[in-house]
């Protein structure tokens, strides 16, 4: 057998790049659930989900930042926090200076998931949690434990009234998200 040579042709490359991270295993399962709806094959934007295994927002950042790698590896780049901890103002600075978007959810990412589903939001977040956990009951650590719950059509109708879920189908369409939704914007 001889060995190949040279290529096919030109080696495809996405217009737009996209980070986001997620602060842990649920966030990164329903980011790449999120992905798998939203970010087709060749459609011109490469989403990278990374998962920060939590330690709060000061460590999301920072984990988002040594990511980045260089100033121009994503033209986009975000974080997905819980809110129950406070976000130091030190590293809102910092993730503006990397042009890094974050989104909170308030008071913890199960929050977010109850909102899309327009069920009561409980304040605390060990109450979110249970609420979810008894209402739904399903892995929050796996993408396709997701899809019952949340088709696509779900998604696209919930968009206008949660401004989380709206922030990231825009970072995944490669678009910026709506400042609106923005810790520190």
């Amino acid at each position: 057998m001889s060995r190949r040579q040279g290529r096919r042709g030109p080696r495809r490359q996405a217009k737009t790049t996209v980070l986001v991270v997620g602060e842990g295993h649920s966030e990164v399962a329903f980011l790449r659930y999120l992905k798998s709806l939203y970010v087709p094959r060749g459609c011109g934007v490469a989403v990278t989900v990374s998962n920060a295994h939590g330690k709060g927002p000061a460590h999301v950042i920072d984990h988002a930042i040594g990511q980045m790698r260089s100033p121009n590896a994503y033209k986009l780049a975000a974080v997905l926090f819980d809110d129950d901890l406070p976000c130091p103002a030190s590293h809102v600075r910092k993730a503006r200076k990397h042009a890094l978007h974050l989104l909170r959810s308030a008071p913890c990412f199960e929050a977010l998931l109850l909102e899309i589903l327009a069920r009561h939001v409980p304040a605390r977040a060990q109450h979110c949690k249970a609420r979810f956990d008894v209402d739904y009951g399903i892995d929050r650590c796996d993408p396709d434990g997701y899809a019952p719950l949340f088709p696509k059509t779900t998604l696209e109708a919930r968009r206008p009234e949660v401004l989380n879920l709206d922030a990231l189908c825009r970072l995944m369409e490669g678009r910026l998200p709506f400042t609106g939704a923005l810790v520190g914007e």
